[in-house]
């Protein structure tokens, strides 16, 4: 087991991928304070960006195939749960936690500025609430669940995130006692089984009321696409020989079925015209599904332009598209402002809209050298130097 799980070459797509939608968001979150209260909708750029929050789709789909390598690579290797829950916590919760002491010193700063008439009232998210439930749960990431205020507008992801990186730990647990009881198979076989039974239910529970599934049932089936993927692409390579056909069999057979009970649950919604999830739920229920065709397309093909130039900002986004995440709606509100001080409204504002933009890239790659950088595992590392060496290769080749 241990010696096929190292078999396992990186999906370097992903990277790339990551930064298209740490932009995308960054885009909408660039636009929507202004655009939506003008008539400026109708224009491409505009109308593109403010359904940035799609990429939270692509996220969550990422994160799926991620963690379930994550997981499937400590079963693999007899990790035990203990580890695998820490790495997940050193990786998320420091730059979390560093976020929420940058978004309070720009909360103060903020409020100095209004005390002495130097900025309006409206342009920055303040706080609602500061009892300490409140601080509780922005400290956890249980705000969803303690149904308390977002610090940070782009919490609510996280809360996902992580109720959803605890469902897979449970699942490994009870994977690897399965594993000391029969075998690993056997404890394989129940680990993909569980994660589809679940995606399965999230999305039958919301195709049979109409009506949103509970919390973080309600946006399972996106994860789940993603680590159906991994199931499907990863360990059912032919290197693995340690697993039986039938059980790569039942891996395609279950990716096939939440497919199909992913789109009919997207046809239902079409159907009965109701809209149970901002943006809507049919439209995520396309990005998901276009998502999942795109791994597999990718995945098949990516060796053929995953080093391409062109494509390398974005994978320089996707390196640091967490810190990016987290910083952004910290930052863009005092060049929102500035920016309208200085006239760029009406057919203007695309120009403040760029400096957003750029504005929010480069507080992200800062915010990452300083401090996400530091909580990323050494396989992270390996594997970036790895592509940098690559990449150096692909070049020289193409040049010479």
């Amino acid at each position: 087991m241990a010696e096929s799980s190292e078999r396992i070459s990186t999906f370097k797509s992903l990277d790339a991928l990551r930064g298209l939608a740490a932009l995308w968001v960054v885009m909408d979150h660039s636009c929507d304070r202004y655009v939506t209260t003008v008539n400026l909708q109708h224009w491409p750029i505009y109308a593109v960006s403010l359904r940035g929050q799609l990429g939270v789709v692509i996220f969550f789909l990422i994160s799926g195939y991620c963690i379930v390598a994550a997981a499937y690579r400590a079963f693999a290797a007899g990790k035990k749960v203990r580890r695998f829950a820490l790495d997940r916590l050193r990786r998320i919760y420091p730059p979390y936690f560093a976020s929420i002491v940058a978004g309070f010193a720009a909360i103060q700063f903020l409020a100095f500025a209004q005390a002495h008439h130097l900025t309006p009232p409206i342009h920055h998210q303040m706080l609602k609430s500061t009892d300490a439930l409140f601080w509780l749960s922005n400290l956890f990431l249980v705000q969803s669940e303690a149904h308390q205020p977002f610090f940070n507008i782009v919490f609510w992801s996280l809360c996902f995130e992580v109720s959803f990186y605890a469902i897979i730990g449970v699942l490994l647990f009870v994977t690897q006692r399965i594993q000391k009881q029969w075998n690993a198979q056997t404890g394989l076989f129940f680990f993909s089984l569980a994660i589809s039974a679940l995606t399965l239910e999230s999305l039958v529970f919301q195709i049979r009321t109409g009506r949103a599934g509970p919390f973080p049932l309600d946006l399972w089936y996106q994860f789940g696409l993603g680590g159906l993927f991994f199931l499907c692409m990863e360990i059912d390579s032919p290197s693995h020989k340690g697993f039986s056909l039938g059980l790569r069999r039942l891996h395609r057979v279950e990716a096939a079925v939440v497919v199909g009970v992913t789109a009919l649950f997207g046809w239902t919604q079409a159907l009965g015209g109701s809209d149970i999830a901002h943006p809507s739920s049919r439209v995520q229920v396309v990005t998901a599904l276009a998502c999942f065709a795109g791994f597999w397309i990718m995945r098949r093909v990516e060796r053929y332009y995953v080093f391409r130039p062109v494509l390398q900002p974005l994978f320089w986004l996707g390196s640091f598209s967490y810190s990016l995440y987290l910083i952004h709606p910290v930052i863009l509100p005092f060049f929102e402002v500035l920016g309208r001080r200085l006239g760029l409204t009406g057919n203007l504002y695309v120009i403040n809209w760029i400096i957003q933009i750029f504005a929010a890239i480069v507080a992200g790659w800062l915010f990452f050298l300083a401090v996400e950088r530091r909580f990323i595992s050494s396989r992270q590392k390996d594997r970036a130097r790895s592509e940098l060496q690559l990449k150096f290769a692909a070049e020289k080749v193409i040049s010479g």
